[in-house]
């Protein structure tokens, strides 16, 4: 009975961190998306002030 409830947690460990590795490869697209235009804005500026 234990072992069984033991697998069963540790499968659940193991879909949750499958999860968060989901999220973060997410999180990490998102984040250069985000910072391919802000590094543009920044070379603009600098482009500027030159």
């Amino acid at each position: 009975m234990q072992k069984a409830e033991m697998e069963r947690k540790n499968e659940q460990h193991q879909e949750a961190l499958k999860m968060i590795d989901e999220l973060t490869m997410k999180n990490v697209e998102m984040e250069n998306k985000l910072e391919q235009p802000y590094d543009k804005r920044m070379q603009l500026i600098k482009d500027k002030k030159c």
